[in-house]
This record gives structure tokens, C-alpha cells and sequence, in this order.
């Protein structure tokens, strides 16, 4: 077994967030000690009470330089409620790098994940990415949405219009970008007149503004609608 490149793979992976499974090393593992040419690795996440995220990892051999890869893996998003309703789509990874499981989480969710990218002719540029549901490509995935700087959607000005209680401190308000930018559904704290006010927030870049949703017992991201799209509250 070569060390060097198992250990390349798993960092890999790692990067991927692909973290909270032990069973997924061990299945690398066993694929790459036993000589495989090509395997596909299995693994699930729970990232709310309402969904199971399964993910199947595409690692081969290449012949050129004797060497394993890990190219694309594949998600399925399952419902709890209707195990019918799914969503499932691939994600490729060029030079080691490529959407994580949570990002693909919440891209499959409907949300939108801000991402650095690369273009044969262009390099590396920045840009908001959405999944378009009533589109496929070639290979069968959904549409990918492009929403680049030029485009003109700025979160964190954005967010400067919201009485959000987590922008008055520079540390808070780092982790609310990070996860806005990761596509996270994120809590936050409405600081009103009279009140204060748990809501939900997420970016929509194709609006150029946020989605706002109530935080209750009965909140299920899947099911309710945004309080608002035109950036007023």
C-alpha cells in the first residue's frame, strides 16, 4: 500500500468535510490494500432532523501513475416524511478541491453556497452557486447558477439593513458570513424597539438579498416559505 498516496486521499476527504463517518477510512482502506482498481465508498449525514444526505465516493486507479484518485462523488438528499421525494446529483472535485458535504447539503436544499472556482480561461474567480432544479447537464446533474462579484450582490452590506444582534461583534459576525457563504440556514437574533426575535436567516444572491424564516417548533426549512424576497423586513 502506498502510504503517501492513502494518506493524500484521506486529507482529501477531510478537506471535503467528509469528518464524522470512521467506517469511510476503513472502506479507503480496504479498497486501496486490496489492489481495487475501482471502489465506491458509502457514506451518510444527518444534518437536520428532517433529511438523510448518503453520498457514494468514486475512487479509482489511474494507470498512468499508479496512483488512487478521488474525482466526484455522488449525494442523494432523502425526506424522512416522503422517502420517495429525493434530489440527487454529483459533484466533481478538480485539483483536490471541490464542493463539501455540507455545501452540497445545502445546495441540494435549495440554498446557495459562495465559492471559490476556476475557469480554463479565466483562473480562479469567486462566485455564489445555485442549483437550477428544472435543468440538466450532460452528465445528468442539475444546472449550476452562477452569481459572480459583478453580479452585484454584497452580503455583508446586505445584511448591514437587518437589526441582526450577531453583527455587533466582529467575531459573531465572522461565523454568520462563513456560514451564510456555506449555505447554512443560521439562526439569528432580530434586536427590535420592544423585543428581541430568534429567526433564520440564508443568503439568495439571485434576489440580492436574504430569506428570513421564523424559528418555532413546527420549523421545517422544506416546508415554509420566506417571510420575505425584496430585502425589507
Amino acid at each position: 500500500m502506498n502510504k503517501e498516496n492513502l494518506d493524500l486521499l484521506k486529507n482529501i476527504l477531510r478537506g471535503l468535510a467528509f469528518v464524522d463517518d470512521p467506517d469511510l477510512f476503513e472502506q479507503l482502506d480496504k479498497a486501496i490494500s486490496e489492489g481495487y482498481t475501482k471502489s465506491l465508498l458509502n457514506t451518510e449525514a444527518h444534518f437536520d432532523e428532517f433529511t438523510t444526505l448518503e453520498a457514494l465516493i468514486y475512487v479509482y486507479k489511474s494507470d498512468q501513475d499508479n496512483r488512487y484518485h478521488v474525482t466526484k462523488y455522488g449525494c442523494t438528499l432523502l425526506y424522512k416524511a416522503n422517502p420517495l421525494t429525493c434530489r440527487t446529483n454529483s459533484s466533481f472535485i478538480n485539483n483536490d478541491e471541490g464542493v463539501s458535504f455540507k455545501e452540497a447539503f445545502n445546495l441540494l436544499q435549495g440554498r446557495s453556497v459562495y465559492k471559490r472556482l476556476k475557469s480554463s480561461t479565466e483562473g480562479r474567480y469567486y462566485a455564489w452557486m445555485k442549483l437550477d432544479f428544472d435543468k440538466r447537464d450532460d452528465y445528468s446533474n442539475y444546472a449550476v447558477r452562477q452569481f459572480r462579484v459583478d453580479y452585484g450582490f454584497d452580503l455583508e452590506k446586505v445584511l448591514k439593513h437587518y437589526p441582526i444582534d450577531e453583527l455587533t461583534d466582529e467575531t459573531t459576525k465572522a461565523t454568520l458570513l462563513r456560514a451564510l457563504q456555506r449555505g447554512d440556514l443560521h439562526p439569528v437574533t432580530f434586536v427590535k424597539a420592544r423585543k428581541t426575535e430568534k429567526m433564520f436567516i440564508e443568503a439568495n444572491p439571485p434576489f440580492k438579498t436574504i430569506n428570513i424564516y421564523p424559528a418555532n417548533e413546527s420549523f421545517k426549512p422544506s416546508k415554509i416559505t420566506p417571510k420575505n424576497r425584496d430585502g425589507h423586513y
